[in-house]
């Protein structure tokens, strides 16, 4: 294997705008579900979300199947680093899995 498959980072020692040395990430990612993958077929048991310990345990909750929580629920419970969409989608997916 030649040196096509090695991609020096750089800019996680350091704080660089355009994170240029992680480009290469996207095309080898592309729109991958890596977590997915890492749970159905890597045999992951654990995600972790960067979140307070009530909102872990109130997430935790909802994602093995103890409660119903809205969307807009999960989303307060989030913090303002993983309130996006991909997220909530993250966590309803967790439940669904785990459900099944």
């Amino acid at each position: 294997m030649g040196d096509s498959h090695v991609h020096s980072i750089a800019s996680v020692a350091s704080d660089t705008a355009d994170n240029a040395d992680l480009r290469p990430l996207r095309e080898i990612v592309g729109d991958a579900r890596l977590i997915r993958y890492a749970v159905t077929q890597l045999g992951f048991k654990a995600v972790a979300l960067e979140t307070g310990l009530t909102a872990s345990k109130r997430i935790y909750d909802h994602v093995i199947g103890r409660t119903t929580e809205t969307d807009a629920a999960l989303k307060e419970s989030l913090s303002s680093w993983t309130r996006f969409p991909e997220s909530l989608e993250l966590i309803q997916w967790l439940r669904e899995y785990n459900a099944a």
